[in-house]
């Protein structure tokens, strides 16, 4: 499989200058690629305090680029409909060239209602907005002047600077938790970009998305995984314990629902020693097949830094060469 790291934002304790954030950040990517891990990926949000610098997420991927030589580079996920198609495009590409053609677009449509409100756009559209999106970075893979009509933006004779890296562009994976989000990736897309649900959420998806897929479609699927190596089950969800429960803190506040308890013992991530871990993320690979990917959590929030990057150095040692 091929396994990836993130997604990065502000690392556990960093309550820092923006500068030893980023740093903290770039630093991570650099020593995920002399690990062995294939990406990483950052996010995006806005307005929240824990979240410094991924309010700009291209911004960062360009220092991770120029931090890093093979390693690839995405957004775990953009959200696509508060930036417009010419900007968007013109940031992935720029990220592609610094790169040389590593980087990949994980695409959302967000619910935060003061995000849209902040930004002027209307929530309804965030549909609409995401497929011209796509629609014009397709538009746009041969360099040439593009005449666009789409269902929000209206584009005459635009010309993208700098050309893609890669050809035909950045592969595109769309998120999303509901049937038609996964069917939506399955049309437009080149890859499905999951959430930390579990294995039983990736049996779905996978079944929607191979029956609206083409026969001879190229698509990858990307699962999300919160994990944590230590040297007993217990450690490892006692390690993990404070930071499920500050992101469950955080999402019941987003999402305006009532805070559950948290049990890293009945979580869907997969928390323990390196042979439990291996054995929890092989489940992966059986629904998905050898040659998918694997997005791996493994710096919590209220975590020690220290902590969370020797658990990465032990998950690259005694996990990722079973994977």
């Amino acid at each position: 499989m091929h396994v990836h790291l993130g997604p990065l934002g502000d690392l556990p304790g960093s309550r820092g200058r923006p500068a030893e954030i980023a740093d903290e950040i770039v630093e991570t990517t650099v020593r995920a690629e002399e690990l062995g891990f294939d990406g990483a990926w950052v996010g995006e949000r806005h307005f929240v305090p824990e979240c410094v610098m991924i309010s700009a997420p291209f911004a960062l991927l360009s220092a991770m680029a120029a931090a890093t030589e093979r390693i690839r580079l995405g957004t775990s996920v953009a959200l696509v409909p508060l930036h417009h198609p010419v900007q968007l495009v013109e940031r992935v590409a720029t990220v592609d060239a610094l790169s040389d053609g590593r980087v990949t677009l994980g695409t959302g449509i967000g619910y935060l209602d003061e995000e849209y409100d902040a930004f002027g756009v209307d929530r309804r559209r965030r549909v609409a907005r995401v497929l011209d999106a796509v629609e014009f970075f397709d538009a746009t893979e041969d360099h040439e002047p593009v005449s666009f009509e789409g269902r929000e933006y209206d584009l005459e004779g635009v010309r993208i600077e700098p050309a893609f890296t890669q050809e035909p562009r950045p592969p595109i994976w769309m998120g999303g938790t509901v049937p038609d989000a996964m069917e939506r990736a399955a049309r437009v897309g080149d890859g499905y970009l999951g959430l930390p649900a579990g294995p039983d959420f990736y049996r779905q998806a996978t079944d929607v998305i191979e029956s609206t897929l083409e026969d001879d479609a190229d698509f990858e699927v990307c699962a999300m995984v919160n994990a944590f190596v230590a040297d007993t089950t217990a450690e490892a969800r006692e390690t993990v314990e404070p930071g499920l429960d500050y992101l469950e803190y955080r999402y019941s506040e987003w999402q305006d629902r009532e805070r559950r308890p948290v049990d890293p013992a009945t979580d869907p991530g997969v928390y323990g020693t390196p042979e439990e871990v291996v054995e929890g993320l092989s489940v992966y690979r059986d629904i998905l097949g050898a040659d998918a990917h694997l997005l791996v959590r493994l710096h919590y929030p209220d975590v020690p830094r220290r902590v969370s990057d020797d658990a990465m150095t032990r998950f690259a040692d005694e996990v990722l060469p079973a994977l």
